[in-house]
């Protein structure tokens, strides 16, 4: 991680596993990443909903839907926190 740190523009640390859904479900931490990224690039997490109602099978949206959703509010967060703002999208 220090190598990564020291080449990078920049970091945020983000313990997927502690700070969201993912830790009582660790099959959602990839719907975690994905919303950290979504907010990174700024695309809203309603954009994704489509995606998860035709991807994934209908008793596993709601879990998904809520990892994304937490995943985004975190990478807001962190964003924010690198820039001393408030953490809310642009």
């Amino acid at each position: 991680l220090d190598t990564i740190k020291s080449r990078a523009y920049r970091t945020l640390d983000i313990d997927v596993m502690n700070d969201t859904p993912a830790r009582n479900n660790p099959r959602v931490t990839n719907m975690v990443l994905i919303g950290v990224l979504a907010s990174l690039l700024h695309y809203p997490v309603e954009d994704w909903d489509k995606v998860l109602i035709q991807n994934i099978p209908p008793k596993f949206v709601d879990l998904n839907r809520e990892a994304l959703t937490a995943g985004h509010k975190l990478g807001r967060e962190k964003a924010a926190a690198l820039e001393g703002g408030s953490g809310a999208a642009p």
